[in-house]
């Protein structure tokens, strides 16, 4: 665990002077010219364009429960169990997967459904958006061909993340036919490794992967569906872009914003590796702004603004949490007091 730590700590430090390092490549007085007159009410308004964004990923998740479970799954809670999940996600300092469980968690005790159906859900939730950003890289890349003249090694690298997201992605599918996490059990087992978590729960692991293979055999309606929502959701992302990138005075066309919020989640991805991804969004953005034509700087603020809408719907995801915490509270104290009153006014 302290390993685990100083690992993090050390990634952690070389964002830090990989952010440092951006900032003064990019020129304080550049980032400064870009904002001069930006007001609150605009800033406000920026930060209205996320749960639009939003809705179609929940809208792509709502499809994809179990039909045990899929008449009891409602909209609005969804998109409250989805902000909540994705709050803790981006306060995990190594890979964002931690919000997941949260999802889980929240989603079998708001509606009412098994875990394994919610579990279920939630991996075939994460593997399909996987898929659609794939594809939306690949669109973004076919854009800014047709746009721009990349350089050969920049194509190449791009084209090397993308091709390695696609075999893994691929390789999460199939074992997810053939049993997602009883593979994923007998492989810690393989290399002497046994969680006490694992086998405690391995019947509930089965029945898991079972409603996942269930799914995937019965209702490839579904996942298309769900595939084309999550893709509108990923091209939406672009309206923030579009936005933004007026908002600072470098306007660009819509098709334009496509491109630049396919290669910010590129970078993204990639970087998963560091906290945050700290540092390497903002290197990632401001090399790929200098080499697209509006400046390193513009890649800068474009990242700035999207870590502040960030910062502001993490508040308000836990706030969700805090508050699907004090019901669970309430019920439980209203429940045995219910209880008491029963017994007493019984015959």
């Amino acid at each position: 665990m302290k390993r685990s730590h100083a690992i993090h700590l050390a990634l952690l430090a070389l964002g830090a002077l990989l952010f440092y390092w951006t900032l003064q490549a990019a020129g304080w007085d550049e980032l400064a010219a870009l904002m001069p007159e930006v007001k609150v009410w605009q800033l406000a308004a920026l930060m209205l364009i996320y749960p639009v964004i939003c809705s179609w990923d929940v809208a792509g998740w709502q499809l994809l429960f179990p039909a045990s479970a899929a008449r009891r799954v409602r909209f609005g809670g969804l998109y409250a169990v989805r902000l909540a999940g994705e709050a803790l996600n981006a306060l995990t300092p190594f890979v964002d997967i931690g919000g997941e469980f949260l999802k889980v968690h929240l989603a079998a005790g708001r509606f009412s459904i098994p875990r394994r159906a919610a579990l279920a859900s939630v991996v075939i939730q994460r593997t399909v958006l996987f898929f659609s950003e794939i594809a939306f890289w690949i669109f973004g890349l076919f854009l800014v061909r047709r746009s721009v003249q990349a350089p050969l090694e920049w194509e190449s690298a791009l084209y090397g993340v993308i091709i390695a997201c696609a075999i893994l992605a691929a390789g999460l599918w199939l074992l997810q036919r053939n049993g997602f996490f009883v593979s994923f059990i007998r492989l810690l087992r393989l290399v002497g490794m046994r969680p006490k978590f694992f086998d405690t729960f391995h019947l509930t692991f089965e029945e898991v992967d079972r409603e996942i293979r269930h799914f995937y055999q019965g209702r490839s309606a579904q996942l298309l569906y769900s595939f084309a929502l999550h893709f509108i959701g990923w091209v939406a992302g672009a309206l923030e872009v579009w936005a933004m990138m007026r908002l600072i005075g470098r306007p660009v066309s819509f098709l334009e914003a496509v491109f630049i919020e396919s290669l910010f989640q590129l970078v993204k991805t990639a970087s998963f590796f560091i906290p945050g991804n700290f540092g390497a969004q903002e290197a990632g953005m401001a090399l790929c702004m200098r080499w697209l034509g509006p400046g390193a700087a513009a890649g800068v603020a474009i990242s700035l603004l999207k870590r502040l809408r960030q910062l502001v719907w993490i508040g308000a995801g836990l706030l969700i949490w805090w508050y699907f915490k004090w019901r669970l509270v309430r019920q439980a104290r209203v429940i045995p007091d219910e209880s008491r009153a029963f017994t007493t006014t019984a015959p």
